[in-house]
């Protein structure tokens, strides 16, 4: 994919696309801000064991089913970033951010950089309540997407692989991945797609590279893909490669 031509293309149409939404709660906090927010100031929300960010792009009713996209943040200390990606995004839809434990720097993480597999499995398991308590206590339309950023691309990976049963689409977009965390076959059908760094190590890449050989030999409809970008993400990265990939989906029963 050429990313210069795809940029172009983006930046193009994104003065007719369409404004903000209703933004529900931030930092864990909620919020009443004269445009729909249902926030009663009684302390953080949480959706299972996890503070969370809402809000809703182009002005749709966050009481209706809507479609919704669960965004993974990379060592991020709030949801404002993410909220500036999805400034414009075309299709009404649902946006929640689990935001993870305060760790070193004051920062929130859902996992240590270091952390070994039985970690990063417990997380994942956290992660897959928080998914299904989105489903029983949001009107959701058909099962969630999952977009992973930076190093929680992993993650999203995992909830795509281990919570077909509320994940139909999972986008990891950095992360890696291995053979020994792969099911032997799908809940359901979700379509996984990752995106590999490819300043990572040769010995990662390969790791990752079986991983997904492995995926689609027990018939997990997985892709992966290796190409330069910068992490933390930037908007313009967001919008160019994972923006075609969720308008297409995210009206999808």
């Amino acid at each position: 994919m050429a990313l210069g031509k795809v940029l172009v293309t983006v930046f193009a149409t994104a003065a007719t696309l369409a404004g903000a939404g209703y933004l529900i709660s931030t930092f864990g906090q909620p919020t009443s801000n004269g445009n729909g927010g249902t926030g009663t100031g009684n302390g953080p929300p949480k959706l299972g064991s996890w503070e969370f960010a809402e809000w809703t792009t182009t002005a749709a009713d966050p009481a209706a089913e809507l479609p919704t996209i669960v965004v993974l943040h990379d060592s991020d200390s709030g949801d404002a970033d993410i909220r500036a990606m999805f400034a414009g995004f075309e299709s009404p839809a649902r946006v929640l951010v689990p935001l993870g434990t305060v760790g070193s720097g004051q920062k929130r993480s859902y996992i240590e950089p270091q952390a070994d597999l039985m970690t990063l499995q417990k997380v994942s398991i956290g992660l897959q309540d928080f998914l299904f308590a989105a489903l029983q206590e949001r009107k959701v339309k058909g099962r969630l997407i999952v977009v992973g950023l930076g190093s929680s691309g992993t993650l999203a990976t995992a909830l795509g692989l281990f919570a077909g049963l509320a994940v139909r689409q999972a986008y990891a977009l950095g992360g890696s991945y291995n053979t020994s965390s792969v099911p032997l076959a799908p809940q359901a059908d979700v379509k996984i797609r990752q995106w590999l760094q490819s300043v990572l190590s040769k010995s990662t890449q390969d790791a990752t590279t079986e991983a997904f050989k492995l995926m689609t030999s027990r018939g997990f409809n997985a892709e992966l893909l290796i190409g330069d970008f910068d992490l933390p993400i930037t908007t313009a990265l967001f919008k160019a490669w994972l923006w075609p990939e969720l308008l297409q989906g995210v009206g999808e029963a």
